[in-house]
């Protein structure tokens, strides 16, 4: 294929040609090739670049767009194929919550939104958590930051919207949502306070009640008693 920016480039015959004309060639956002498809990377896998992104093709992960943008950035700084996360699984999918887009791959998920920007959720138990809790559309809504590990008792968390999941490997991964009783769990110090880590998930057993467990104690909130330790 040719075009004045571009000049003549080669798409072979290959899954990621496949995936390019699937897409609608030089009329999707990929735009022209600007290179010839390469191969010999990580896991004999292969990528061409475009305009505006890459294929990349594993036998594994198969053909999946890496379009310009915020996810495509991220995904390049921490080293793309090579990287913690490995190749792509999906294309970038959008229409989500609040405007917002995803990207998975063989290790993780990338999340954007525009309120929170691009963030990592890597393969773990706190990404597993919070897709059992149902990712962006749970309560927590969109990650903050990437997992942040080397925590007291070698614990990792991460903070989204509206919570954090905070993980050990003696406690599992449990999430502290926004209201009264993550408001006091953090005032006396989170894990490193003398509650130490959360052993379950809030519950709320009605609208006036909620509870939550921690490695030495409870905390139990109620409309007319507010926030108690026990």
């Amino acid at each position: 294929m040719w075009s004045p920016a571009t000049g003549a480039q080669i798409t072979a015959n290959s899954p990621i040609r496949t995936a390019y004309r699937k897409a609608g060639a030089e009329n999707s956002l990929l735009g022209y090739p600007v290179n010839a498809q390469v191969c010999g990377i990580r896991d004999k896998g292969c990528y061409q670049s475009f305009q505006k992104g890459e294929i990349f093709w594993s036998s594994d992960s198969g053909a999946n767009i890496s379009r310009s943008g915020g996810i495509r950035t991220l995904y390049r700084s921490l080293g793309a194929e090579n990287g913690q996360l490995g190749f792509p699984t999906t294309a970038e999918i959008c229409g989500l919550r609040d405007g917002g887009c995803y990207q998975s791959f063989q290790k993780g998920d990338i999340y954007w939104s525009p309120s929170t920007g691009t963030t990592l959720s890597p393969s773990g138990s706190i990404r597993t958590a919070y897709r059992k809790a149902g990712a962006e559309n749970s309560a927590l809504g969109y990650p903050l930051t990437a997992e942040i590990c080397g925590l007291r008792e070698n614990g990792c968390y991460q903070s989204f919207q509206k919570g954090e999941i905070l993980w050990t490997s003696k406690t599992g991964a449990r999430i502290t949502a926004n209201g009264p009783i993550r408001t006091t769990y953090r005032k006396a110090g989170a894990e490193n306070g003398t509650l130490g880590y959360p052993t379950n998930n809030q519950t709320c057993p009605t609208s006036t009640k909620c509870t939550q467990s921690f490695q030495r104690g409870t905390l139990t909130w109620t409309s007319t008693t507010g926030v108690k330790r026990t």
